[in-house]
């Protein structure tokens, strides 16, 4: 399976935060923006794994991957 690398800038990595700070909002994009800050490969993200996000969020592989690949596509 291919696998996109999430780097999120400054900027990005900030609205996400505040997106999840406020808890308000669809939860499909409180969950994206979860997946999106984990799986950030920059030096200020953890970079956490596949797996390791699937176990933490409760969400599926293939979520995962779709929320990775929508936004490197974007």
């Amino acid at each position: 399976m291919e696998k996109y690398v999430v780097r999120l800038n400054a900027e990005e990595r900030k609205k996400l935060t505040e997106l999840i700070s406020k808890g308000r909002g669809p939860a499909a994009a409180l969950r994206r923006a979860r997946i999106l800050l984990k799986t950030d490969e920059n030096d200020e993200g953890p970079g956490w794994t596949d797996a390791v996000i699937c176990d933490a969020l409760d969400v599926s592989l293939k979520t995962v991957s779709r929320v990775r690949k929508a936004f490197v596509e974007e």
